[in-house]
C-alpha cells in the first residue's frame, strides 16, 4: 500500500511516500502526493438509472392525407454509465415510446371516402460521453454522442376507389445524439442517489426528436 505524509522540519514540510513500511524521501515526492490525493478525492463508479419523460416528435415532410405528422407521447428508459472522475463519464440509455397514433375521415377528390390511420411507436439506444460541472447539491450535465433507433409503423385504410391497405414496418436510422441536464445528488458512490431532469434531441432523418423528461440514479 501506497501512502503520503508530510513531516515539518524547521518549520518546512518534507513529503515522503511510504511504501508498506519503508519511508522514501524523493524530489518529486510532493507531486506523487498531490497526485495520489487527488485520485482519492475523485468519485468514480458505477451508476444505473430509470427514468420517464414526454417525447416531442414532428416530421419535416407533409402526408398527402394526414398533413405534418406530430405528436408528444411517453418515453421510458433505463441507463447506466460509469463515472471516470468527478468531470467525465461514458453512459449507455435504452428508451422506448409509446404510441403515436393519428387517423383521418373524409372526402379526398379522387379516391372519394377516406378512412385512414397511423401508428408508430420509437425505440432508441444511444451511448454518450457525458461532461459534468460539479456544485455543492450536485452536478451540471452535458452530453455528445451516438444513436440508433428503431420506427416501427403500421397503417391501415380504406378508400372508395382502391382495395383496402394494409401495411407495417420498420425504418431504422443512426446518427449523433446530445443532452443537457442538471442533477441533485446525496451521498457518495456506494449510497449515492440522485434526481436529474434532462432534456435530450436525437438527430433522427426527415424528423424533430426530442424529450424532456426525469430520472432516478443510484451510484454503486
Amino acid at each position: 500500500m501506497v501512502t503520503c505524509k508530510a513531516v515539518f522540519v524547521d518549520n518546512r514540510p518534507r513529503f515522503y511516500i511510504f511504501t508498506g513500511s519503508v519511508m522514501r524521501p524523493g524530489r518529486f515526492a510532493a507531486l506523487l502526493c498531490a497526485v495520489f490525493g487527488a485520485t482519492a478525492n475523485a468519485q468514480e463508479g458505477i451508476y444505473v438509472g430509470v427514468g420517464l419523460g414526454n417525447f416531442d416528435f414532428q416530421e419535416a415532410r407533409t402526408d398527402p392525407l394526414l398533413g405534418q405528422v406530430t405528436g408528444d407521447v411517453s418515453i421510458a428508459k433505463i441507463f447506466g454509465g460509469f463515472e471516470i472522475n468527478d468531470y467525465f463519464a461514458i453512459e449507455i440509455s435504452y428508451g422506448e415510446t409509446s404510441d403515436l397514433s393519428q387517423s383521418v375521415i373524409g372526402n379526398f377528390p379522387p379516391l372519394g371516402n377516406v378512412n385512414y390511420s397511423l401508428t408508430q411507436d420509437f425505440a432508441m439506444t444511444s451511448l454518450k460521453a457525458i461532461g459534468q460541472y460539479p456544485m455543492d447539491w450536485g452536478a451540471l450535465l452535458g452530453g455528445l454522442g451516438y444513436f440508433s433507433s428503431e420506427n416501427d409503423f403500421r397503417e391501415f385504410g380504406t378508400a372508395d376507389c382502391c382495395s383496402p391497405l394494409s401495411n407495417s414496418g420498420t425504418y431504422s436510422d443512426e446518427g449523433m445524439s446530445a443532452m443537457i441536464g442538471i442533477e441533485w445528488r446525496f451521498g457518495r458512490f456506494g449510497t449515492r442517489y440522485g434526481f436529474r431532469m434532462e432534456y435530450e434531441w436525437w438527430d433522427i432523418s426527415l424528423t424533430d426528436s426530442s424529450a424532456l423528461g426525469l430520472a432516478f440514479s443510484y451510484g454503486f
